[in-house]
This record gives structure tokens, C-alpha cells and sequence, in this order.
């Protein structure tokens, strides 16, 4: 597949996908879906959410029968979290070992509405490259800082690209976390 559009640098392409906080300021989304593999064992969960720049989340998981699994709140700083099935909460810092601890992805909160959004956190784009790959006709965005390396995917429209997948290694070559979007739709609401 050829590019359908004029190349751009690597430089431009990470200032665009950053540039999301200029696109989409807030996200509420009554009815989510979120899959993810704990371990050996897949995941699948309905949700409600609030996002927010500033790390600021709203997050209810709700069981097969629709009612309330788990509520967790951040406003960024400070997050409180309640567990029905396990009968228990709790409050604390918004950081990203709570993140990790609750939600099993090592983000901040402010990276983690990035990916709510559908964006990525990006790694430094001083040493960043980008290469077309033509068999499937997307974008590659790929960076390195300090051992890590992130490799993002992009489906590319004129002065438009979407981030299909971002994936972070360590500098020991493990993944630390893999982010895959997708059924992207132009959503207007509200007077412009």
C-alpha cells in the first residue's frame, strides 16, 4: 500500500499525536467496553467513565447484571476506590503505582486519560524515527529515551493520523504496556 499522502517528519508526526490535549478536552462515555488479559486470564468489562486533562477520571465497572462492580475517582491528586464484590475501599495519591495496582497499567493518571482519549503517552522524540509499512498501510512512529523504546502505529489521513497501537518496552526488552484503539467515528457534540 503507498503512502496516500505527503511524508511528514517523525518530529511533526509526535507534536500532532501530543497535540491531543488541544483537540479533546473531556470524555464521557456512558457505555465503555474494556478487554485486557490479567495474567493468563482475559478480561472483559463494561464501564462508565469521566476523563479530564489533569488526571482527573471517573471509572465504574459494572458486573454482567449491570449492577455497580467497582467506582474509582481521581481528581488527579488524590483518588478513592470502592470494591463491591470485595466489600472494601481506598483513598491515597494519584500515582502511577496506584494505577497500576488497580487498573494493572503502570500510567499516570494524566498518560492514562491520554489513552481514554485514544491517544499514547510519548517517550521523548528526540531520537524518534518514522517508517512507512506498506503491507498494512500504516504509519510507525518509533522512539527511544533512557533504554526504553515505544513503537506506535498510526492510520494516517491528510494533517489527521489516529493511534491504532502504542506499545512501551524496558530497557531489559520486556513490554511494559501495549495500548491498542480502534472502530474510530467522528463525534461532534455541542456548539463549536
Amino acid at each position: 500500500i503507498l503512502r496516500p499522502f505527503s511524508p511528514v517528519s517523525a518530529k511533526v508526526l509526535a507534536a500532532h499525536v501530543r497535540a491531543v490535549r488541544q483537540r479533546i478536552f473531556t470524555l464521557r462515555a456512558a457505555q465503555a467496553s474494556s478487554d485486557s488479559w490479567q495474567g493468563n486470564k482475559r478480561v472483559k468489562l463494561a464501564m462508565g467513565i469521566m476523563a479530564a486533562w489533569g488526571g482527573r477520571l471517573r471509572l465504574q465497572v459494572y458486573n454482567p447484571n449491570d449492577s455497580l462492580a467497582a467506582d474509582l475517582a481521581s481528581d488527579g491528586e488524590q483518588y478513592c476506590f470502592v470494591d463491591t464484590h470485595e466489600n472494601c475501599g481506598d483513598c491515597g495519591p494519584a500515582t502511577a503505582q496506584t494505577v497500576a495496582r488497580l487498573l494493572r497499567i503502570t500510567l499516570v493518571p494524566d498518560d492514562l486519560v491520554a489513552v481514554l482519549f485514544g491517544s499514547t503517552p510519548l517517550l521523548s522524540d528526540a531520537n524518534a524515527t518514522l517508517t512507512w509499512d506498506e503491507r498494512r498501510g500504516h504509519e510507525v512512529l518509533s522512539l527511544s529515551d533512557g533504554g526504553y523504546t515505544q513503537r506506535v502505529e498510526l492510520a494516517g489521513r491528510k494533517d489527521r493520523w489516529e493511534v491504532l497501537s502504542s506499545e512501551l518496552r524496558g530497557p531489559d526488552g520486556q513490554r511494559r504496556w501495549l495500548v491498542r484503539h480502534f472502530d474510530f467515528r467522528d463525534i461532534v457534540t455541542g456548539k463549536g
